[in-house]
């Protein structure tokens, strides 16, 4: 408790400044960026927890189309060239312009680099799978039908079929699985009228009770390397050392940037997949996540300074003025945990970040994609085809379940681009920089791992 009371006191502003109402603060007209944001968020979401990243589009196109130019005329000329090293970085308030992954042979993040690759060795892997851990898959709804997951893939609205891939990948590796809203309700949710998205943290605070590990997925995501487990994943973030200081991670966001600043009112890190380990520590992070909007909502905010190179039209925020928006607005939970937990003073340390597509996050992430609702470019990821991605990514990837476990090449993958749509019109720019792009394949951005018994069969 004693941690809880602190995570509030350094939520809140200091009593000796001037300080205004929060609820005051809220009632001022929103950032033109954030209103245009949510507009096209309700063209393109299926339901209230269908909440994507926001896009400057003509920026981000700009940026886009700016670096591929200078990439075909001379690549060490390109000062956006940025390769990374590594699958993890660290939680701040900086972005690029230009989001990666933009394809899934991208060379500086997702499949398309190396160090992004989910491909754990198979030793490993069977290590896991004689002594498995008690992980459970977590997809939280506002909906009470998918308490009960029908197998038939026919009953599923195609864009959420990942709901029944998810079960299909539990049963097949031995995991627990829940779907649907929370067994034990918080009252919460109600009493201070906050959107469904906050069911997240309220499902994770009861189910990590029960088991060592969990991970929380929305629906539009989906796993596309389904013969292998998730423990590594878990080792990888460094939630699975015994003693280890790390006890949640997640990635960073794919988007929300303007001019190389992440919004205040997303964070900079998604919660489309978070995991987390049992422990004293995470049940505390759990708990500052959810009751954020409880503590803070009597706390006086002081007003932020505005530099001078803030680009959005709303002051900036932090702490409780930030946490406050996502209340029942844009980026409602995601806000939270990032102000209440990542960015935290105490837990942030505790928290391992991903970068996007490293191997989790964005649609072009190499082990956990996450079929957003924004985009920066139709001709990187056109959303509109959402539904037909997840219909043929869950027929493929239930195909590389038919085998049993272990058996077959373990590191298969269902590409994306293998499930577009079979045709375009001639004159179509969805995907033209990604998928259906005409620019060579470089071999190194493509995986060539098979595992042992695939090569002995062959």
């Amino acid at each position: 408790m004693a941690h809880l009371l602190g995570a509030l006191l350094l939520l809140a502003a200091p009593s000796d400044v001037s300080a205004i109402s929060l609820r005051d603060r809220l009632q001022e007209d929103p950032d033109p960026w954030t209103r245009n944001c949510e507009e096209q968020a309700n063209v393109s979401q299926r339901d209230e927890l269908d909440y994507g990243p926001c896009f400057d589009q003509e920026e981000a196109e700009s940026a886009i189309y700016g670096s591929t130019l200078r990439e075909r005329l001379d690549t060490s000329k390109d000062p956006n060239r940025k390769i990374a090293t590594s699958m993890f970085t660290e939680a701040d308030m900086w972005c690029e312009v230009v989001p990666r992954p933009l394809s899934d042979h991208d060379e500086r993040l997702g499949a398309g680099n190396p160090v992004c690759r989910y491909e754990p060795s198979e030793e490993e892997l069977q290590r896991y799978a004689e002594l498995p851990a008690d992980i459970a898959i977590v997809i939280p709804s506002n909906n009470k039908k998918d308490s009960n997951v029908s197998d038939d893939p026919n009953d599923h609205d195609p864009l959420f079929l990942g709901l029944l891939t998810w079960k299909m990948y539990a049963r097949y590796h031995g995991y627990a699985f829940y779907s649907g809203p929370p067994a034990k309700t918080c009252p919460e949710l109600e009493l201070e009228g906050r959107h469904p998205a906050w069911t997240k943290p309220c499902m994770a605070m009861s189910l990590i009770k029960k088991h060592k590990y969990l991970v929380m997925v929305d629906r539009d995501t989906t796993v596309i390397k389904p013969r292998l487990r998730l423990e590594p994943l878990f080792a990888t973030a460094g939630l699975m050392e015994k003693g280890g200081k790390k006890v949640l991670a997640v990635a960073e966001e794919w988007g929300s940037c303007k001019k190389g600043v992440r919004s205040p009112l997303s964070g900079d890190v998604n919660t489309g997949i978070v995991l987390i380990r049992q422990s004293a520590a995470a049940t505390q992070a759990l708990e500052s996540w959810f009751y954020g909007p409880t503590w803070c909502k009597n706390v006086t905010s002081e007003p932020l300074p505005r530099p001078k190179w803030w680009p959005f039209g709303k002051d900036p925020c932090q702490g409780c003025g930030c946490i406050m928006t996502g209340v029942n607005k844009w980026a409602y939970d995601q806000v939270g945990f990032y102000n209440s937990v990542a960015n935290h003073a105490y837990f942030k340390s505790m928290v391992t970040v991903f970068r996007p597509g490293c191997p989790i996050n964005s649609p072009f992430a190499d082990f956990i994609p996450h079929l957003v609702s924004g985009t920066p470019t139709k001709a990187a990821y056109d959303f509109d085809h959402r539904k037909v991605i997840s219909k043929n990514l869950h027929a493929c990837i239930s195909r590389l379940m038919d085998v049993k476990p272990g058996q077959g090449n373990l590191y298969e993958r269902c590409s994306l681009c293998d499930a577009l749509p079979e045709s375009f019109h001639r004159h179509s720019e969805s995907w033209s920089l990604s998928c259906r792009s005409q620019k060579p394949v470089d071999p190194a951005s493509v995986s060539t791992r098979v595992s042992t018994q695939a090569h002995s069969a062959a």
